[in-house]
């Protein structure tokens, strides 16, 4: 009995073969969110597909699996949705500006100390005399270090509960930055491209960052990552222009819907 051969394709060029990689991964995943989708359902007591009914087609999988919410066994809401990629210049300028309103805050912050006395800044008036020289600075900078470690844990906790709750006019996901450059943070356990489109992605994950996720992220971001302008531009190295912090908080940064 020989044995049997197995059938190839040739596509023809390594372009043509990623393509068509690209979208068999995008029906996988599609294929499991739908199935995934489809027992939640039947574990809520939803009606399913009527028996007997054509099976659906790879489309109508894709299509039924994105801009969903599915509840778990846990009662954890799962949502799963079609985003935009945002381009590496505008996160860099929603950046820039929450530079700006984390300055703002410091200044109150350093404000407050002075108004109740808890810091003197006659002892810093040496930096501007004429016998001030290198070693007063290294002095009066070792002085200020720790108040420094404390204004970025208060911007820390500040933007980890916006981006956790928001506050006012800001919903949840968004700083003053991503605000006015149209991004907002969600949570993102996973994420594939839409084929043909490279600035699209399906991501599935929480309908809103946990507070320890968003906290994780922002102390990241503004006591290490901050810290090594401009350095720190080397962090958005992995796809869909995700930052390091992002990785490890399971976020991603997208245009808001």
């Amino acid at each position: 009995m020989e044995p049997q051969k197995r059938e190839t394709f040739e596509y023809g060029s390594a372009h043509a073969y990623a393509d068509a990689w690209r979208k068999w991964t995008a029906d996988t995943h599609a294929w499991y969110a739908f199935h995934h989708m489809m027992a939640a359902q039947v574990a809520a007591g939803a009606p399913s597909i009527a028996a007997g009914s054509a099976a659906p087609t790879a489309a109508q999988t894709a299509a039924q699996a994105t801009n969903t919410v599915t509840v778990t066994a846990g009662g954890v809401r799962v949502v799963t949705a079609t985003y935009t990629i945002p381009s590496f210049a505008r996160r860099i300028l929603a950046e820039l500006i929450d530079c700006v309103f984390t300055f703002a805050i410091k200044i109150i912050f350093v404000y407050l100390l002075i108004e109740f006395d808890i810091l003197d800044l006659s002892r810093y008036e040496r930096l501007i005399n004429d016998h001030a020289d290198l070693q007063t600075l290294i002095d009066i900078t070792h002085e200020l270090f720790p108040l420094e470690v404390v204004g970025k844990i208060l911007c820390s906790l500040l933007e980890a509960y916006l981006i956790s709750y928001g506050f006012g006019g800001l919903p949840a996901g968004q700083t003053p930055g991503k605000n006015l450059m149209g991004l907002t943070v969600i949570s993102c356990h996973q994420v594939f491209p839409v084929v043909g489109n490279p600035r699209q992605v399906h991501v599935s994950g929480l309908a809103t960052v946990p507070f320890r996720h968003s906290l994780q992220r922002s102390l990241f971001k503004n006591v290490l990552v901050n810290s090594l302008i401009p350095l720190s531009s080397i962090v958005y190295v992995f796809n869909y222009n995700r930052a390091l912090y992002d990785v490890t908080a399971t976020t991603i940064v997208v245009r808001r819907q």
